[in-house]
């Protein structure tokens, strides 16, 4: 029995040890995107303040953002190009991705006048530009452990839904910093952030040869859909597209209410944002199972169109709390 049960305690040993070491990678892995979503979110928050703040209106704060969602709709072609199922080159593309994006978010310190703003549209357009091949690499590079789990559980839909986790804490941490200090000691703090992911991401061990369920993903979202879905996915398309304008419109319009008109100091402007953030994270919980008895065409009009009528009422809301609902449910949205 002596004989039989020694193998037996190193075979579990050893399951343990890969265990561990398993469970490290997950956190590692895990908290390596959440301090990329806490970066990205602060980054987001001041050069948005900094452009308001410099040109003293919406104009700056408003191209800032446009020029950032148009990078990004440039960087998925490049981003669908540079897709690839070797995870080791997945995990130099996030890692340089990384770095330079922490030295664009650095570059802001040198926006300190009106005329320096075409600095910070650059760097909205390259940071745009590098987003969607970044995320997908860091997605490619996702441990076994990360995979969705259908349980439903409190721990999984938080692990699961990180990036409006950070959503919520990178805008109240944006805002603290901004209030406390300045724009340019959040974005020294966002870029620090951006430095210390790629540090954790450059810690996980070798990537295996065979690819994890994520890189999988990204080599399947590469290929070309069927034509009979094409319809729907251009749909789908112009409705992000439309959504993501309203998104932007509804964000430079707190800038203006929360701020200008109220006279409410940064830290207010940035527990608006994360009060969205909020709602997205609520959403996913029960939205889907009432979307899910509508016809697609539908349900992206009716949101649409909700959003729509948000944005004219946060326009027309003479009161600060009355914003408080309709941002809550533009996330939900």
């Amino acid at each position: 029995m002596s004989t039989s049960s020694a193998p037996a305690r190193g075979y579990n040993r050893s399951e343990t040890s890969r265990g561990s070491s398993g469970s490290q990678t997950v956190h590692e892995y895990l908290l390596s995107q959440i301090l990329y979503g806490l970066g990205d979110w602060i980054y987001s928050l001041a050069i948005v303040i900094l452009a308001y703040r410099l040109s003293e209106g919406l104009t700056a704060a408003a191209a800032v953002l446009l020029f950032q969602a148009s990078g990004r709709l440039a960087g998925v072609p490049i981003a669908s190009s540079l897709s690839s199922s070797d995870r080791g080159r997945q995990r130099r593309l996030a890692v340089g991705a990384g770095i330079l994006r922490a030295t664009l978010i650095g570059t802001l310190l040198l926006v300190t006048s009106e005329s320096h703003l075409w600095l910070a549209m650059i760097v909205a357009a390259a940071i745009g530009v590098l987003g969607p091949a970044e995320e997908n690499s860091r997605r490619a590079l996702a441990p076994h452990g990360m995979r969705p789990r259908r349980s439903g559980s409190l721990r999984s839909r938080f692990v699961c839904r990180w990036d409006q986790l950070a959503m919520v804490a990178g805008s109240v941490t944006g805002g603290l910093l901004i209030m406390l200090w300045s724009e340019h000691a959040a974005l020294v703090v966002a870029a620090s952030m951006s430095v210390a992911a790629v540090a954790l991401l450059s810690r996980l061990p070798n990537p295996s040869k065979s690819p994890s369920p994520g890189a999988i993903a990204v080599e399947q979202s590469a290929r070309p859909a069927a034509p009979r879905r094409l319809g729907t996915l251009q749909l789908l398309m112009l409705a992000l597209a439309g959504g993501a304008a309203l998104g932007i419109a509804i964000r430079i319009l707190l800038v203006e209410v929360v701020i200008g008109d109220h006279g409410s100091s940064e830290l207010v402007y940035a527990l608006f944002v994360a009060l969205a953030g909020a709602g997205a994270f609520a959403g996913p919980i029960s939205v889907p199972r009432l979307l899910g008895k509508l016809p697609s065409e539908i349900a992206i009009a009716g949101i649409t169109g909700a959003l729509t009528i948000a944005l004219i009422a946060t326009h027309v809301a003479d009161r600060l709390p009355l914003v408080v609902p309709i941002v809550i449910g533009c996330g939900i949205l």
